[in-house]
């Protein structure tokens, strides 16, 4: 059985462990709360213009492949993280991934090396780009765009997806899929329905050259959002575990605290004995 002095040094520890935890969730929560004000603010002028051109314009004729697929090749983006307290939300990333691309011919590309690793275990053909930190989200958004860009325009890939953990809420969280390319499926001719069939639009460009342009922004943009969603469900998902840390320490707390009066008031009960012992005798 532990001494007393043991059970105390024991629930100091624990006390200390409970307010480094409490720092710690303390700083998640900021963070996520930092960033879910960022996304109220997220380029909501640049979206519905993106958008709109989309609705007035006619896509079906265009032989771009940013618009129809000429490919059968399939690119999906990975989105996971490198912490250990994401690697449930990152098996369902990789999870679901897997599932969209069976069957098919299909190249991954994915961030970090938890996600690369789960990859190389099933055998699939990948790419991988560095970890994912708030600093670099747009430098790797970049990197990722090039990649496939280059691979759709040299007719290597086509139907282009996204992965990624969706912080739905601060205790929700889940893998959620995105359409990137082609437009045409991302943007299906319902977009359509309320256009004024008189209206006449005169481009200077070719839809097929207005594209190649409008891709780029377009890819960079739905990874920086994902990033910033990803990373979001990042700290929910590290509140949440140490919000359950800190309850198994507060039990722990209470089982030492119950073992240190136990202990104490033995030890007080064998000096009376002793005491009581000793006057006994000295009668």
């Amino acid at each position: 059985m532990p001494t007393k002095v043991a059970i105390q040094q024991e629930k100091e520890f624990a006390g200390n462990m409970s307010q480094l935890m409490e720092i710690m969730k303390g700083l998640a929560l900021a963070s996520y709360v930092k960033l879910k004000k960022a996304k109220e603010k997220r380029f909501e002028k640049f979206i519905h213009s993106f958008d709109g051109f989309f609705q007035i314009v006619d896509l079906s004729k265009a032989k771009s492949p940013f618009i129809q697929t000429e490919s059968e090749n399939m690119g999906v983006i990975l989105v996971t993280s490198e912490e250990s307290f994401m690697s449930g939300l990152n098996s369902k990333v990789v999870r679901m991934g897997l599932e969209i691309a069976e069957n098919k011919n299909c190249e991954f590309m994915v961030t970090g090396k938890k996600g690369a690793s789960r990859l190389k275990g099933e055998g699939k053909n990948f790419m991988i780009f560095p970890a994912l930190k708030e600093k670099n989200f747009y430098a790797i958004a970049v990197q990722i765009k090039d990649y496939v860009v280059k691979k759709v325009k040299d007719r290597q890939m086509g139907t282009v997806i996204g992965v990624f953990a969706d912080p739905v809420s601060f205790s929700t969280q889940r893998a959620t899929m995105v359409q990137f390319l082609p437009a045409h499926d991302a943007y299906p001719k319902e977009l359509n329905l309320n256009a004024d069939p008189e209206d006449e639009i005169h481009k200077e460009s070719k839809i097929d050259q207005i594209m190649d342009y409008l891709t780029e922004i377009w890819i960079t943009n739905k990874l920086f959002m994902m990033f910033q969603d990803n990373k979001m469900a990042e700290f929910a998902s590290q509140a949440m575990q140490l919000d359950g840390s800190l309850q198994n320490l507060a039990d722990l707390n209470r089982k030492l605290r119950l073992q240190y009066v136990k202990k104490r008031g033995e030890l007080i009960d064998a000096s009376l004995r002793e005491v009581v012992t000793a006057l006994m005798a000295t009668k």
